[in-house]
C-alpha cells in the first residue's frame, strides 16, 4: 500500500515537471515570435557648433524629449557649463522612433563630426528571467492549491505561508528585474557632447582662471582663518609664558 502511494506521488511530481517543461518551452517560443533582437543600444553623437548656438540647442533637445510622450522620451542626464568656454552634456533614453527624431534633430545644425553605435546582448538574461519567474509561478501556485487544501494542520499552514512569502518576493524581485531589461532593449540611450570648435577655447587658461578667482579666493580665505583659529591658542600661551618669563626676570634683577 505504501509503495502504491509512493508510486502515485512519484508519476504525479513527474506530470507536473512536464508540465511545467511545456509552460517553458511555450514561453520561450512566445518571445521568440514577438520579443525584440534582445540587444540593448546606446548611440553618442559629438557636435562641434559656435558658442551662440550651444545653450539653444541644449534647450531644444530637452523640449524635444519632453513633447515625444508618444516614444517615452526621458532626459536621464543634462549639463550645460558655461564657464571658460561654454559646453553641454545630454543622455536621453527614448524608443528607437524617437531617437531616430533627436539624430535628425542634430545633423540638421551640420555640426555632427562624430557618432557611434554600441549593443549589448541581453537575449539570454532575458530567457532565464523569463523562465525562472514560470518556475515561480508554479511554485506560488501549487503552494496557494496545499493551502487551500482541506485538512491542513496548523503547523503545516504556518509553514507553507512562510514559504508563500517568500516565493511571491522572489516572484516580484526577478518581474522588476525582466521589466528593467526589456525596457533596456525596447529603447535606446543617446548621449550627446556639444562644444564649440577649437578656436573658440584658446583662451582657456586666461578665462579660466578669471572663472575661478572667486572660489579660489574663498578656499584660501576659508584655509587662513582656520590656520589662525588653530594657532590662536598657542600664540595666546607662548605671549603669557614670555610675560611669565619677563616678570619673573624683573623681580630677580
Amino acid at each position: 500500500m505504501a509503495q502504491d502511494t509512493a508510486r502515485v506521488k512519484s508519476d504525479s511530481l513527474l506530470a507536473r515537471l512536464r508540465a511545467l517543461e511545456a509552460s517553458v518551452e511555450a514561453l520561450q517560443k512566445q518571445m521568440a515570435e514577438t520579443a525584440p533582437a534582445g540587444v540593448a543600444v546606446r548611440r553618442r553623437v559629438q557636435v562641434e557648433l559656435p558658442t551662440a548656438r550651444i545653450a539653444p540647442l541644449y534647450q531644444s533637445l530637452q523640449s524635444a524629449c519632453a513633447a515625444d510622450t508618444a516614444d517615452a522620451c526621458v532626459v536621464l542626464r543634462a549639463s550645460l557649463d558655461t564657464g571658460a568656454w561654454t559646453h553641454a552634456e545630454l543622455s536621453l533614453r527614448a524608443a528607437p522612433a524617437g531617437v531616430g527624431k533627436l539624430l535628425d534633430r542634430l545633423h540638421g545644425t551640420g555640426g555632427v563630426w562624430q557618432e557611434a553605435m554600441e549593443g549589448e546582448d541581453l537575449a539570454a538574461p532575458i530567457v532565464d528571467g523569463e523562465r525562472r519567474i514560470a518556475m515561480l509561478r508554479d511554485y506560488r501556485d501549487s503552494l496557494l492549491a496545499l493551502r487551500a487544501r482541506q485538512g491542513t494542520t496548523i503547523d503545516a499552514l504556518i509553514r507553507i505561508n512562510s514559504e508563500l512569502a517568500q516565493a511571491q518576493s522572489q516572484l516580484e524581485t526577478a518581474a522588476g528585474e525582466a521589466a528593467h531589461l526589456r525596457q533596456r532593449v525596447d529603447t535606446q540611450v543617446l548621449a550627446v557632447a556639444i562644444a564649440p570648435p577649437a578656436g573658440e577655447r584658446r583662451a582657456t587658461p586666461v578665462a579660466d582662471a578669471l572663472h575661478r578667482f572667486g572660489g579660489n579666493f574663498a578656499h584660501a580665505a576659508a584655509g587662513v582663518v582656520t590656520f589662525v583659529a588653530w594657532a590662536l591658542p598657542w600664540l595666546l600661551l607662548l605671549f603669557f609664558w614670555a610675560s611669565k618669563g619677563r616678570v619673573r626676570d624683573d623681580g630677580t634683577s
